[in-house]
């Protein structure tokens, strides 16, 4: 999805160019009419600010978050439960969870293994270990 907001032409302010063309304003920056308007203003420049921060790549999405429980793929091809103890980053692989289990001290699992060797549920764990033919129904 692209970008909701736009700035005003002095860059101080934030507005959604639809609410405007249906507040009557179609975007020209008369902010007085944001007063008025049903759509919270407050709202409109929290999001701006967001994906200002989203296009300067400064916005992180987790995957998870802190105390989480997640099901790391182990070398024997079972799954151990981790919960997430910190978020770290490393030049050569990224953002990373830190994550702890009764299985294994500490590791740094990085965000894009999420859906591959980390699953968030369970039931997540146990559909890729049928999808690869690794547990009998």
């Amino acid at each position: 999805m692209g970008r909701l907001t736009k700035r005003s032409e002095d860059s101080t302010e934030y507005y959604y160019p639809h609410c405007f063309e249906a507040a009557g304003c179609y975007g020209t920056g008369d902010f007085a009419k944001c007063n008025e308007c049903a759509f919270d203003y407050s709202i409109c420049r929290k999001l701006g600010e967001y994906e200002d921060l989203e296009e300067q790549g400064k916005l992180i999405k987790l995957p998870c978050k802190l105390g989480d429980i997640v099901y790391v793929r182990m070398q024997s091809g079972n799954f151990a439960e981790a919960e997430v103890r910190d978020f770290s980053y490393f030049l050569t692989c990224g953002f990373c969870v830190v994550v702890t289990s009764t299985e294994f001290d500490k590791r740094h699992i990085p965000f894009h293994e999420f859906g591959k060797t980390v699953f968030l549920t369970r039931e997540q764990a146990e559909a890729e270990l049928k999808k690869n033919g690794e547990v009998e129904e």
